[in-house]
């Protein structure tokens, strides 16, 4: 049954050919950006000497960015967003004091568990049955991902998206990224592997002056690196859980899937500082 439901739910998220659930995932562990958007565009506005040269298509972007946010549904604050993607995927991965008591949280944590506990096993006593319980877990977690996916969460991605790609257009204008005295972005990033340092350091920098003037914590680039490995492994978990029906039944395919959960839980414990702690 389990490897039906994973035949029939194949759906694109029309930007990386991936299913939205785990597009949608990856973007909103990486929340940090399109939570700054407001203070790219009061960086700019305030500091008109520094950002001279933007052009004009990216100071409007930066006007919806500052003007809408908070006011329009595809511009959501912090608690808007929130309200729009919890109900689905639970907490932001990338905010550490989230809650973790949601569905999508429990049966997720359970899939990494189960990944941990056939990775570090000492013995090769026992492999198979951890194998199956992997399977099992993927299985309650592919049922809470079907069950919830459809036109409702289609429409939060979009909606989502529209703010979160205008960001990081922000973030990829050489213009904006000179007013910080850094290289841009680079196309692609944030939702390659390539881990890019300059991305990650306009994050940081973009941070470090919105707290300065009362804004959100300072992310490091250290933290957006981490944040971009937990996003990006979590999304490949997700897409194999949901369309890759051979983890149930062939082993090789089972074990790629248990790698892709154990690099998860991995990335979500060194981002939280919980490395060693075990996996409930």
């Amino acid at each position: 049954m389990a490897e039906q439901d994973a035949a029939a739910h194949s759906v694109d998220g029309g930007r990386t050919g991936r299913p939205v659930l785990a597009d949608l995932y990856q973007r909103w562990a990486l929340d940090i950006i399109p939570g700054l958007g407001s203070a790219c565009a009061v960086l700019c506005r305030d500091n008109p000497q520094e950002f001279k040269n933007m052009p004009p298509d990216a100071l409007d972007v930066l006007a919806n960015l500052r003007y809408r946010t908070g006011f329009d549904s595809t511009y959501l604050d912090d608690q808007g967003r929130r309200a729009l993607i919890s109900p689905v995927l639970g907490d932001s991965d990338g905010t550490k004091a989230r809650e973790r008591t949601g569905a999508f949280h429990r049966s997720a944590d359970a899939l990494r568990g189960r990944a941990k506990d056939f990775v570090q096993r000492v013995a090769t006593t026992g492999e198979a049955q951890l194998r199956l319980a992997f399977q099992d877990s993927a299985t309650t977690f592919q049922k809470y991902l079907t069950t919830v996916d459809g036109n409702v969460v289609h429409d939060a991605y979009d909606r989502y998206a529209t703010h979160f790609d205008d960001v990081v257009a922000i973030l990829r204008t050489t213009e904006f990224a000179a007013g910080l005295g850094l290289p841009p972005a680079p196309s692609h990033w944030p939702l390659d592997t390539s881990w890019d340092g300059d991305g990650a350091m306009l994050v940081h920098a973009v941070s470090r002056r919105s707290q300065a003037s009362g804004g959100r914590p300072v992310v490091s680039d250290e933290e957006f690196l981490q944040l971009q490995r937990l996003a990006a492994y979590g999304a490949e978990a997700i897409t194999a859980v949901l369309t890759n029906t051979k983890i149930y039944s062939d082993v090789k395919e089972t074990d790629a899937a248990i790698g892709s959960a154990y690099r998860w839980w991995t990335a979500i414990a060194e981002y939280t500082g919980t490395l060693g702690v075990p996996a409930r």
